[in-house]
């Protein structure tokens, strides 16, 4: 594991020698006890981090003995197996919660996102029921769920950066509800995680009539440019730009709601607030006057109906 990190010659050389079949004809007995489990997890963490090889070979593998890796991604590869464990564990979090488990399964993950053929893995598995086990009604957000939601956000922003995850994590059950539950949660980390990601969504043009009509969204735009942080405002308000840029539909329902009022007392808020960064409040105030300057404006050629 030491000599493979940041060293593409290295990893390069395991994907040659076959490192991710190995392991996937070992994990029943890997997966016995932590003294391998966690070693083996932070081992394909190290494997796959920067390094897109790395990450594809863990969806050629097979447990078939005699066989080395397939030549195209198969349904039981050794992603499959990363992606079950981080279910499992997250399952039965509220019994017993293995930190280290979840933490180094979900560095792979995040790794492997940056790749087509995980990815398509990732959106057709059930991974992303997980989003249903931390909704806040359930979880009451005790210990140590905190830390899951954590875990789980940060997975999901690297994954919604693509469209593989922008259109499966909207589609999830309760997926768009538990992240906006998430975002107005009194943990300003995990406030951002969920807008962040939340934002990523409102950039795929196909969620953008679903999430338009979402009374607890535009609920959240509110709340957030009313008493969100500067970071907070800065995201929410992209995201309105997103959702009303080019779309007269998405500018009714805005000025129907009364964003622009609450764009309106952000902008006072923003005078009287000592910002450290004064170039960051200058991009800031720049942008929301923008928004506002496009739900100010008719364009006749947009069609309500489109």
């Amino acid at each position: 594991m030491n000599f493979a990190d940041e060293s593409q010659i290295a990893k390069s050389a395991l994907v040659q020698s076959g490192l991710a079949d190995m392991l996937h004809k070992l994990w029943a007995w890997i997966s016995l006890n932590d003294l391998t489990l966690v070693p083996t997890l932070k081992l394909l963490a190290t494997f796959t981090t920067n390094h897109p090889q790395g990450s594809q070979s863990l969806t050629l593998t097979t447990v078939l003995p005699g066989s080395g890796p397939r030549k195209s991604p198969n349904t039981v590869s050794l992603i499959h197996v990363i992606i079950h464990l981080v279910s499992k564990e997250i399952e039965k979090a509220g019994q017993s919660f293995n930190n280290q488990r979840l933490h180094f399964a979900f560095h792979v993950l995040r790794n492997s996102v940056h790749v087509h053929e995980c990815r398509v893995s990732i959106a057709k598995s059930n991974l992303l029921q997980f989003l249903s086990k931390i909704h806040p009604s359930s979880t009451k957000r005790a210990k140590p769920w905190p830390l899951i939601e954590v875990y789980c956000l940060e997975f999901l922003i690297d994954f919604t950066f693509f469209e593989e995850g922008q259109l499966s994590v909207s589609k999830a059950a309760e997926g768009l509800d538990v992240l906006i539950q998430l975002s107005r949660c009194n943990t300003p980390a995990t406030r951002i995680l969920a807008l962040s990601t939340l934002r990523n969504l409102v950039f795929n043009v196909s969620n953008r009539p679903r999430i338009l009509y979402l009374v607890d969204f535009t609920n959240l735009l509110h709340s957030t440019f009313k008493s969100g942080s500067v970071c907070e405002v800065g995201i929410a308000g992209s995201m309105l730009w997103s959702l009303i840029a080019n779309n007269q539909k998405g500018k009714l329902i805005a000025r129907t709601s009364g964003l622009s009022n609450s764009i309106q007392e952000v902008l006072g808020r923003l005078t009287l607030m000592k910002i450290p960064n004064e170039n960051q409040e200058q991009e800031l105030v720049k942008m929301l006057q923008y928004v506002i300057q496009i739900l100010s404006t008719s364009d006749i050629k947009d069609n309500i109906h489109d």
